[in-house]
């Protein structure tokens, strides 16, 4: 029988170590076998050397030590490839988080809600064109419109620089106040009865004073059947409304123009229809 030293009992227990780690049947749940095996062999391999020590046993020694660094090496690069993947798992996670969170804390913009009818135009709500506020001193909540008539929008346009021309039953200044305003130009058309009094208003901007002003009916063949004259007074010389009045039968059916100059400069004309 041979005698054992420390050194024999040492090797000996590392070599079972070793091989029971390699195999896995430790019992240990938290270590691989890769990772029992570079236990065992890191046990193994760090017996002290002794001085009794065959060149055999030096040599072994030497071997299991280089694989036990080897893998403790891979064991080590394994666990540290593991955190960073993890790392990067979690940043990924947070940065997904985040961005929900952002998307479900966002303000959403405010939806405006838009009449009919009605625009909103740089935060500001106005009617549509040929359309009008119903109660326009104070339409504030108040979106309700309703379309412009004929004679409002043909004085918005004389209002807004432009000359207009048009035909109407008849004026009367309901109200008194000694102007005319659009709503008391009533029955304004283009196509008349023979029994109905006709009247044609010319508005112009331009400047009328010391000029007169010829107004001229013209059939539809082009023939002249009336001329009338005046001179404009001084007061009205700008801004001043011209009109031609036909009296109801002075004209058979059929299609008519009149023509407005001043000192036989053209101002503008109307045309109109007399019907049975």
């Amino acid at each position: 029988m041979k005698n054992l030293n420390l050194k024999n009992i040492l090797y000996g227990i590392g070599l079972a170590g070793g091989a029971l780690l390699v195999s896995g049947e430790t019992g240990c749940e938290t270590m691989n076998a890769t990772d029992n095996a570079a236990v065992g062999l890191g046990i193994l391999a760090s017996a002290p050397q002794g001085i009794n020590e065959t060149p055999q046993q030096a040599i072994g020694r030497q071997f299991l030590l280089g694989v036990a660094s080897g893998y403790t090496a891979e064991a080590g690069q394994r666990r540290f490839q593991q955190e960073q993947n993890q790392q990067l798992a979690n940043g990924l996670n947070n940065i997904g988080q985040a961005i929900q969170n952002s998307q479900q804390t966002q303000v959403q913009p405010e939806t405006i809600v838009v009449p009919e009818n009605v625009m909103y135009i740089n935060g500001n709500y106005k009617p549509a064109p040929g359309y009008t506020w119903i109660n326009p001193g104070n339409h504030e909540g108040d979106f309700r419109v309703r379309k412009i008539t004929l004679n409002e929008e043909l004085f918005h346009n004389y209002f807004s620089g432009q000359d207009i021309s048009f035909v109407c039953n008849y004026t009367k200044d309901f109200n008194n106040d000694g102007a005319y305003d659009s709503d008391e130009y009533v029955g304004i058309k283009n196509t008349f009865k023979k029994d109905e009094k006709i009247t044609s208003i010319l508005a112009t901007h331009k400047n009328l004073e010391g000029k007169m002003v010829a107004k001229e009916l013209i059939d539809s063949n082009g023939r002249t059947i009336e001329v009338k004259r005046e001179s404009i007074n001084p007061k009205f010389s700008v801004g001043c409304a011209i009109d031609f009045i036909i009296q109801p039968g002075d004209l058979p059916i059929g299609k008519y123009t009149i023509s407005y100059s001043a000192d036989k400069e053209y101002l503008g004309k109307v045309e109109f229809n007399i019907t049975d």
